[in-house]
């Protein structure tokens, strides 16, 4: 190397080709059973992210941008799961 010219290295990393990923949730996690998951985001962009992610992976997902709203819900019927940004 000389300075204000830089060097130059390289390197090989073996890899094996990855499986796709599930989109279903493993049966034998969950007891073969969705959840219900409330969540909980102030940007409504991202609150719209997570209910698709979660009803995706076929879970029962509701989600409210006002923590009032969703502390309600909870009091209601508590969710197997709560998320809260």
């Amino acid at each position: 190397s000389a300075p204000g010219k830089g060097s130059c290295f390289s390197f090989e990393l073996p890899a094996e080709v990855a499986e796709a990923p599930r989109l279903r949730p493993d049966p034998t996690t969950l007891g073969g059973r969705s959840l219900d998951i409330v969540v909980v985001d102030d940007d409504p962009a991202n609150l719209t992210l997570a209910l698709r992610q979660l009803e995706q992976l076929g879970h029962q997902a509701r989600g409210s941008t006002q923590p009032v709203e969703a502390l309600e819900w909870v009091a209601k019927a508590a969710p197997d799961l709560l998320i809260v940004d």
